[in-house]
């Protein structure tokens, strides 16, 4: 066969992207300059998970796994001289997908092509990213409509591109069997199909060229027969689903599309030469059947086991599909498997095998339903901790690591440092700076108003498309459009499948597993203590768990409690993460494990040395805890609590030695507390008061956009009720999603017999998850003094952080107004005083039966004094003031009224016991833009003005307005309320010219 009749190669590849935009223009250009026939684009992870460079979140992670893409002038410089019309581009990219196309879009249009010739792809699939990769951010079905935008949008402005890559690659390293491979990919096709479909934007006749735009992107393995066998069952699969379920009557839409990277994860890092032996292997799975050819492949260097690969790497890979291509005959033939039996069965198997487990899915309500059940990632977790069983038995075997170990020293190894590319941790920095650079360059109006018109499409039913292509020719960042969605769709925590995973290895007598489990029940009896408990972390943006989960699940077989929550934790919140979905923690753990990649490397030192305590973002602490009613301290010793002298039957908390002959008591109420961490600038606009004796209220309670929400344990709650009460706030504040809110419960008076054990049930059962016990109906400092101690005392035997968890004390009766001050100045761990007015009208004796209203008779205002006198106190000792509830829970307006009599006084917020109360109290509390704006231009125009640049002046016009230090002062008030809201400013100061 001569030349000319040769098959054309598939697209070649090279996975690339690092540092900044400029650098990773460069590798492209240099990539291509060497025959590379298309671009495939890796973004870092915070690009990859809607953060901006300067979020604590990716802080580590800039530039380190992949490019940095911000903005449209981050997009412009990517593909400077590049001419996006010719080229064929591949984006890895998932939750940002849209926001990504958007901006490759309008660099296109820039350069003057025609939108409708552009080809490429965006992976865009986001059941992988929940079972397996990790780079999800909202919850299964507002992410499913971002696909469906995006497949609707393209169909018909950008028709060659393939708008999702349906991906089983990750699934194959995330333990996936071939049969699950084809199941769970081919299921997320249908979930996307049906979708589109039922989304009514695409009209019936079009539907085929929704479903030829349908591409995959599939792993090969180094078992090179059964992964070719797996493409031809791939093929086969599709084209009767396309052909049965959709209707599709032409063949060439209905062809199965795939692109191709080999095996990463099966690369070693032991002896990692022979690493080379295994692309090259696993490549000819996708290249040698031509029926079943990959259209476009990308190979791994030989060194990604041990980091990012160099340019040379990068070459080494590209010339192995050259050689192949061009110097062999393989593209001279028909399909060289054709009318083999032994291939034939093994496909007739996948096929079937595979269209079995499609069915089950489908009868669990297709893949998203089985994503929220927890069921595909269970099953996945269990495939890897066999595929690990086999390969720790010998039973698979993996040269260099568990067969034929011994080797000569490595040529290409013996500079390590050198044998892999490092970024510069200077990158960062530079990147921050730019970010900071655009912003302030952008017309900010702009991009607010496309911020809000996305924030608006993203509510109703409009395509998020056209809205996100605006975003990014306003100058939007990848942040903000990412939290514009957040704001309307919220975020999804994916379940780990790891307690659900059945046993991999039985610890039969005499095994290795045997002699470990017994070594771990031994050292749980020299603790003292029931199990060993081991906490498995997997902290920065790095979402690959297969190895946390394979740790966590091996470490549960030998016998720990294990306490895993998956992926992304908080960096200052590792420790104390709080289980929102499976196993809680509670209490001290023994071992921790942080599984760290990328940035997370830089963030674990933190977590050195700090016990299991961490403070988190706010100052609020992420845990997790059931309730235990055997008590015990790490060194094993049975706690004894006896009570507090102080107050009736009351005694010090303390823990008894049973060793010793008596347990010393405490001396008294007295201040022991360290200096505390406790947070007195947490926003409390709206304070929600919900019963802690009911579950769904305390359900409901998390989706609200309360500030602080406080569990009740005292009024709310009959007495009879109280001791349940108890423990389900405790599983309330573990197991329960409190993101962006002040955790606080509302213990009983200090003079009843309840407040005792209020406080340490809770305290005990869910303290590294509470923010604040509110202490009710406080008459005087000792009472203030005496729940510090017990505080105190309780984190000291509890092994958490002391001086932690704040005081909120509530004013509610005559005694207590006289004694402020001193309450004021009782416990650093106070954050706030709380007007209680329906107790203190009774107090005092006023005549009326509307709380929070004007007595009648009573010309002026009956609370102006009680309102001033606890305003006093709080600003004179730094606290915050709060004012009480309105019983009138409909009379919005009315509430409105006397919101706004304490706001305007100065007061930080107010009580809600209705929802319908909470966005009354969030819009009374925040100053009005115009306010807020005119705050911050004050400080700036003061901050100019008494500069060197502006003369060191003691005043100064902004406008028609002099500005002083008393200026300031107060402006300083307005827009500390601002920002604690989480205003953005609308104007810029512009110093006036000289």
């Amino acid at each position: 066969m001569n030349e000319r009749q040769k098959d054309r190669p598939w697209l070649m590849r090279t996975y690339a992207g690092h540092s900044t935009a400029e650098a990773s223009n460069e590798l492209y250009r240099r990539n291509l300059a060497k025959g590379q026939t298309g671009l495939s684009v890796a973004f870092d992870l915070p690009t990859q998970t809607g953060y901006d460079p300067d979020h604590i979140l990716a802080r580590g992670e800039v530039g380190r796994v992949g490019v940095p893409v911000s903005h449209l002038g981050d997009m412009r410089r990517l593909f400077q001289d590049i001419p996006l019309e010719q080229m064929n581009t591949s984006m890895t990219i998932n939750a940002t997908a849209m926001w990504l196309l958007a901006l490759y879009q309008v660099v296109a249009e820039e350069q003057g092509a025609d939108t409708s010739k552009l080809q490429g792809t965006t992976q865009n699939d986001i059941v992988k990213e929940y079972l397996s990769r990790g780079t999800h951010v909202f919850p299964p079905v507002p992410s499913l409509r971002l696909t469906t935008d995006m497949i609707t949008y393209t169909v018909n402005r950008i028709p060659k591109w393939n708008p999702i890559n349906i991906c089983s690659y990750h699934l194959q390293e995330a333990g996936a069997t071939p049969v699950q491979e084809i199941a769970y990919a081919m299921s997320t096709a249908i979930a996307v199909l049906d979708a589109v479909r039922d989304s009514g934007q695409v009209p019936e006749e079009k539907f085929g060229d929704v479903v030829a735009r349908i591409s995959f992107f599939v792993n090969a393995g180094v078992r090179f027969i059964e992964e070719m066998c797996k493409m031809r069952a791939f093929g086969r699969i599709w084209d009767r689903v396309t052909r049965e379920r959709y209707g599709i009557t032409n063949a060439k839409q209905r062809r199965f599309r795939y692109g191709v990277q080999v095996n990463s994860l099966g690369l070693t890092e032991a002896q990692p030469e022979n690493n080379v032996q295994r692309i090259v292997l696993e490549m000819l799975a996708v290249t040698l059947s031509k029926d079943a050819r990959a259209r476009a492949v990308q190979l791994p260097a030989w060194n990604e086991a041990l980091g990012l690969p160099r340019p040379w790497d990068q070459q080494w890979s590209l010339r192995i599909q050259q050689v192949l291509a061009h110097e062999s005959d393989l593209l001279e033939y028909e399909d060289i498997f054709a009318g083999s039996h032994v291939i034939e069965a093994k496909v007739d198997a996948l096929v079937e095998e595979s269209l079995a487990e499609i069915d089950r899915i489908q009868q669990m309500g297709g893949a998203m339903a089985a994503v929220e059940s927890g069921y595909l990632k269970s099953e996945l977790v269990s495939s890897h901790a066999a595929r690990r069983a086999r390969i720790e038995a010998g039973d698979e075997k993996i040269v260099g690591v568990n067969i034929y170990e011994s080797t000569e020293p490595n040529p290409l190894t013996s500079d390590l440092d050198g044998a892999i590319m490092t970024v510069d941790p200077e990158n960062e920095a530079r990147v921050v700076a730019a970010l900071h650079e655009w912003r302030d360059n952008r017309d900010e109006a702009r991009a607010s108003e496309a911020l809000a018109a996305l924030k608006k499409a993203a509510a109703g039913t409009e395509n998020m498309m056209e809205a996100t292509v605006e975003c990014a020719r306003a100058g939007v960042t990848t942040g903000e459009w990412s939290w514009a969605l957040r704001d309307v769709f919220g975020e999804f925590r994916a379940p780990t499948g790891v307690s659900s995973a059945p046993v991999a290895v039985t610890a039969e007598p005499g095994s290795t597993l045997a002699l470990v489990r017994e070594k771990v029940t031994r050292t749980a009896a020299d603790l003292g203590v029931g199990r060993l408990r081991l906490l498995v972390g997997k902290p920065g943006l790095d979402g690959h768990s297969n190895g946390a989960e394979q740790i966590a699940v091996r470490a549960r077989d030998a016998g720990f409690e294990v306490v895993y929550q998956g992926i992304r934790p908080h960096p200052r919140a590792d420790h104390r993460r709080g289980a929102r979905r499976g196993r809680a923690l509670r209490g001290p753990v023994h071992p921790v494990r942080l599984a760290r990649g990328a940035g997370a490397r830089r963030a674990a030192p933190a977590a050195r040395g700090r016990g299991t305590g961490h403070p988190g973002d706010r100052g609020r602490h992420h845990s997790a805890g059931r309730r235990h009613r055997t008590h015990r301290s790490r060194s094993g010793r049975r706690l004894h609590p006896e009570g507090l002298r102080h107050h009736g039957d009351h005694r010090p908390y303390r823990r008894r030695d049973p060793e010793s002959e008596q347990a010393r008591p405490s001396g008294g109420p007295r201040m022991t507390t360290p200096t505390p961490s406790v947070n007195r600038l947490r926003p409390r606009r709206s304070c929600l008061a919900v019963p802690g004796s009911n579950p769904r209220f305390l359900e409901k309670a998390q989706g609200l956009p309360a500030d602080q929400v406080f569990l009740d344990l005292e009024d709310a709650c009959a007495p009879l009720a109280k001791e349940g009460a108890r423990h389900t706030i405790v599983d309330a504040l573990n197991n329960g999603d409190w993101s962006g809110k002040t955790r606080v419960v509302r213990v009983n008076d200090w003079t009843t017999h309840w407040t005792y054990r209020d406080v340490i049930t809770v305290v005990e059962g869910a303290g590294p998850n509470l923010d604040c016990i509110m202490l009710p109906k406080v008459q005087d400092a000792q009472q203030v003094v005496a729940l510090d101690l017990l505080l105190t005392q309780i984190e000291k035997t509890m092994g958490f952080e002391v001086g932690k968890i704040g005081i909120e004390a509530q004013i509610e009766n005559a005694k207590g107004l006289v004694n402020i001050d001193e309450i004021a100045a009782a416990s650093p761990r106070l954050e706030t005083l709380i007007f209680g007015p329906a107790d203190f009208m009774a107090s005092i004796n006023m005549k009326t039966l509307v709380v929070g209203q004007q007595p009648p008779g009573y010309p002026a205002d009956a609370y102006h004094y009680i309102l001033m006198r606890i305003l006093m106190a709080a600003r004179t000792h730094d606290l915050q003031a709060i004012d009480g509830p309105f019983l009138q829970i409909r009379d919005v307006d009315a509430y409105r009224e006397v919101a706004g009599r304490a706001a305007a006084l100065g007061f930080d917020g107010k009580w809600v016991l209705h929802p319908g109360q909470v966005d009354a109290a969030n819009e009374v509390f925040s100053p009005s833009q115009e306010d807020y704006d005119h705050a911050e231009l004050i400080l700036d125009a003061y901050d100019w003005c008494t500069s060197e640049e502006g003369g060191k002046k003691g005043s100064a016009m902004l406008g028609d307005e002099m500005i002083d230090e008393a200026s300031r002062k107060m402006a300083l008030v307005i827009a500390g309320k601002g920002r604690a809201a989480g205003m953005q400013r609308t104007s810029k100061f512009e110093a006036p010219e000289a």
